[in-house]
């Protein structure tokens, strides 16, 4: 790189930080179980215990163990007393196959 480039680029990185300063970091939408824990204000192991009993809403990332949780549906979830307000897509899949 030369001088100008460097010069550039420090212009650049500086602009993008204005631009943040400004705009803000946007919110985060998922949240994994240790952030939903802390988000609720829980322990880890009373939000593996909710996913067990299908209690809390989450998502399980596709070809893998792992789950996340959205911030609005865990927001809902709160606001509707813990109950889960929406039926998933696995609870109308089993009444279909009953």
């Amino acid at each position: 790189m030369s001088v100008t480039d460097d010069s550039q680029h420090e212009e650049l990185l500086a602009m993008l930080r204005d631009i943040r300063a400004v705009v803000g970091v946007p919110p985060k939408v998922w949240l994994t179980p240790e952030e939903a824990a802390t988000y609720l204000g829980t322990s880890r192991a009373t939000i593996y215990k909710w996913v067990g009993a299908g209690s809390i809403p989450f998502y399980r990332i596709p070809g893998s163990s792992l789950i996340r949780f959205k911030v609005a549906d865990l927001d809902e979830w709160i606001q509707n007393g813990g109950e889960r307000s929406n039926t998933s897509v696995d609870d109308v899949l089993r009444k279909l196959r009953a």
